[in-house]
């Protein structure tokens, strides 16, 4: 019972951190201007410099509003697509508003150059012209918005609707590789707590410190799942190993993770000085990426051995198949 007593207590511990990790995660931002992955320091830094002072680096959207039935159009239609022209020069978030050479008759085509923040955002002001651009053009116009800085929202969107889908797949694939292996839904789950708890508090962690998501820190979820459970599998395979000689789960579990502290504490080191080598990189970007992943493996590693005995104890009742 005491050892019972244990196992519950420090499978208990990780809920408040994983609530805390859930609100931290639910504070992730997205970095839409891809600042982080500008260098630093460097030649491409010092262009970048030259050329916003020498042309300015304001964004602006390219907003063609183009007639659905040329043939038909009105004067009505004109004064409408007048109008919101002058609607949108209106916006808090337009400087200023250029018109640009149409390629066809009755067509309006604007440059609109929008506000940045201090520290050189501009996506939520780009998002909402473009709402209100699209709710108040006439209905016998077609809108299309282009321009560098309508593309790079478009790009962030994608980036993370695709890191909420491509995760789930891997833990899915991941599950049943290790379905076909191990042929127990306990074992199955072991493999997948720990470094799946690693992911969730490092998410929750960059929500805390306010690290947006980035082209780079997006590749850290599977990078960190596919260590975790390389982890988790060889606790799995040395707990079987030594349950084939008859010994209680209780043991079998305590042995494995045992033996495995060293081996693991030496993986983890070289693993993190591979990491933390990309601390010199120009790149703010990698450089958190580095430090995020190497954070990210020590997580994925201590649940393992802190955790993963403990669910196998509480949990896994072997039969003939499961150790063979």
């Amino acid at each position: 019972m005491i050892t019972r007593r244990s196992d519950l207590i420090r499978i208990s511990l990780l809920v408040p951190l994983l609530l805390l990790a859930a609100i931290g995660r639910s504070s992730l931002s997205v970095d839409v201007e891809n600042l982080a992955m500008k260098s630093v320091g460097t030649a491409t830094e010092r262009v970048a410099e030259v050329r916003a002072r020498e042309f300015g680096n304001q964004p602006y959207l390219v907003l063609l509003a183009s007639p659905i039935a040329p043939e038909l159009l009105a004067p009505s239609d004109l004064h409408e697509v007048e109008h919101w022209v002058e609607t949108l020069r209106a916006r808090d978030e337009v400087i200023s508003i250029e018109q640009a050479p149409t390629p066809h008759s009755g067509a309006r085509c604007i440059l609109a150059t929008v506000h940045t923040t201090a520290d050189g955002r501009y996506a939520e002001a780009v998002e909402s012209l473009s709402a209100v651009a699209r709710a108040t053009c006439p209905p016998t116009y077609r809108l299309a918005i282009s321009g560098y800085p309508a593309v790079e929202v478009a790009i962030a969107q994608e980036l993370v609707a695709e890191q909420a889908r491509i995760l789930p797949l891997i833990v899915a694939i991941l599950a049943l590789v290790l379905l076909a292996v191990y042929r127990s839904p306990v074992l199955v789950a072991g493999a997948l707590v720990a470094p799946l708890t690693g992911v969730l508090l490092l998410e929750g962690l960059q929500g805390f410190l306010g690290l947006a998501i980035d082209p780079m820190s997006a590749l850290l979820g599977p990078s960190i799942l596919t260590v975790g459970v390389a982890s988790s599998v060889h606790v799995l395979e040395r707990y079987r190993h030594v349950l084939r000689g008859d010994v209680p789960v209780e043991l079998a579990s305590r042995v494995a993770a045992r033996e495995l502290r060293v081996p693991f504490f030496l993986t983890m080191l070289t693993t993190v000085v591979g990491f933390c080598g990309l601390l010199m990189s120009p790149i703010p970007a990698v450089r958190r990426f580095g430090l995020l992943a190497a954070t990210g493996v020590v997580l994925a590693i201590a649940v393992t051995l802190l955790c993963l005995p403990s669910l196998l104890r509480l949990l896994h009742r072997p039969g003939p198949k499961s150790v063979a």
